[in-house]
């Protein structure tokens, strides 16, 4: 494993780098667009526009359940990337892309030796089905997205380092073995807790996308290399266990029933961009708790009981106990927020030193009180 293959990184399968507000955004809208019937279904609709649709529908289900082995000539249809192959000296097609066919076999894949990126999305793959990719011997990115897949146990590829598992019908994060592994895709799947990630088996693990499932918990994730961490569209309601992510930089936990950010704390020295949107995060109080972050300069509260509450006021209170915050939501930070926030803030600070006062002029009172009994 000395000579790694260069990964060309404008082939990535996953998302590898921080999404601005209006691109998710644009890719919810996307999502809401996307029709319902898989376009080979669609085409077979429209091919079959004469036939009787009692037996169109048979066929259908009959052409789901047939073995749909990866043919030669698709094999090589699917070949694209032209580049230097792993040794660096000779040039060959470096992808293929093979997806949404139906597919329940790839035996042919290995014989294309000079692969590194293959795309199988969108078939009937199982476990077994891409056992053999084991044979591809400098595979760097697999997205295997949209298939039959019910566990992440694929054998350990040495050079694989982008692996895209998103919906299919996975409930366990146990059984990844993949020495070089960067980047993980697990979301949309059936996933309720992560358990056994083994760190020492994913020393090199920077993303980890696991939105769309139904984590009520953000333990097990115990990968200290992590640098971006999707959590979406769950079920979280707590932050917890997650000091060890020292270099995590990049956290989003929208649309959770997320109330309770106590489980911040400054261990997590590089994160610099949390995204709340559309949690239930209600009282500036919470926010303070996000004052332990000595980098965070990005934070998105849109959407919150917090916001709805305090409308326009809402940007400069969370700037009096967060004044190091460069964006807000999708607009940077004013010159005149700072100011009015550094009066809120001394204008707190004052009534809490006044509510101090009060009480130890109070407790000495009760002391004289009882010194005169």
């Amino acid at each position: 494993m000395d000579n790694i293959p260069e990964r060309d990184e404008s082939l990535e399968l996953s998302v590898e780098g921080e999404s601005t507000e209006e691109e998710e955004e644009e890719e919810e809208e996307e999502e809401e667009e996307e029709e319902v019937v898989p376009a080979r279904v669609q085409k077979r609709l429209s091919d079959s526009s004469k036939k009787d649709t009692a037996t169109f529908v048979v066929e259908s289900v009959l052409h789901e359940m047939l073995p749909v082995p990866l043919t030669l000539e698709d094999a090589r249809a699917g070949l694209c990337q032209l580049g230097k192959t792993a040794c660096g000296v000779d040039y060959a097609y470096l992808m293929m892309k093979v997806n949404n066919k139906s597919l329940t076999d790839i035996e042919i894949i290995p014989t294309f030796k000079h692969i590194m990126y293959v795309d199988v999305s969108g078939n009937r793959l199982n476990e077994s089905s891409l056992s053999v990719l084991k044979k591809v011997e400098f595979l760097v990115m697999l997205n295997a997205s949209e298939n039959f897949l019910t566990t992440c146990k694929l054998p350990p590829l040495d050079y694989l380092q982008v692996l895209s598992l998103g919906k299919n019908k996975i409930t366990s994060t146990e059984g990844i073995e993949q020495p070089l592994l960067e980047s993980l895709d697990l979301s949309y799947n059936n996933i309720k807790e992560i358990t056994n990630l083994d760190p020492s088996s994913l020393q090199h693990l920077k993303i980890l996308d696991v939105r769309g499932n139904s984590l009520t918990s953000t333990l097990g994730i115990v990968c200290p290399t992590l640098e971006r961490l999707y959590l979406a569209e769950n079920l979280i309601e707590k932050i917890e266990g997650i000091d060890n992510l020292v270099n995590l930089q990049v956290l989003h936990l929208r649309y959770n029933p997320l109330k309770d950010l106590s489980g911040f704390s400054e261990a997590l020295a590089s994160l610099t961009y949390v995204n709340l949107r559309n949690t239930k995060v209600k009282r500036v109080k919470q926010v303070s708790k996000l004052a332990s972050l000595p980098r965070l300069d990005t934070l998105v509260v849109a959407e919150t009981p917090l916001v709805k509450r305090m409308e326009d006021e809402y940007r400069v209170k969370v700037l009096s106990f967060l004044p190091k915050l460069k964006r807000i939501d999708k607009n940077p930070v004013q010159d005149d927020e700072l100011e009015t926030a550094d009066g809120i803030r001394k204008d707190r600070e004052e009534a809490e030193e006044e509510e101090v006062e009060e009480e130890e002029s109070a407790e000495e009172e009760e002391e004289d009180d009882d010194d005169d009994l």
